[in-house]
């Protein structure tokens, strides 16, 4: 694998062949087969200190075990966002408040990424 990632290429819209290249050479070595992503609106309710609460997002093709990466629209002080695989086809993002008080976070969009190999 060439481990060096065309950083000199313009950024446009979409790959271009060189990136394309070097992401499908990541997900060869990484034995990844596929990949899905979504958009989803979430609006958490208000989250208890020390404590977390999951919202559910359908989509098609994920399965337990594979591999999730979130990306909200903004950071919120005190919430850690995570994802996780809940059952076939189903998401569960988790808003986790590390504070000592409670957090109603602003709804946000979450870009979601599942790999899969």
């Amino acid at each position: 694998m060439n481990n060096l990632p065309p950083i000199r290429e313009p950024i446009t819209r979409g790959w271009t062949p060189s990136w394309g290249n070097w992401f499908q050479q990541v997900f060869e070595c990484l034995r990844w087969n596929r990949s899905f992503n979504i958009s989803a609106s979430l609006n958490f309710p208000s989250i208890p200190a020390n404590s977390q609460v999951a919202l559910t997002t359908p989509l098609a093709g994920a399965r337990p075990g594979d591999a999730v990466l979130l990306t909200p629209t903004s950071d919120v002080s005190g919430i850690a966002f995570t994802a996780t695989v809940s059952a076939a086809g189903v998401i569960s993002v988790i808003a986790k408040n590390f504070t000592a008080a409670p957090i109603d976070p602003p709804a946000q969009n979450f870009r979601i990424l599942v790999l899969q190999n």
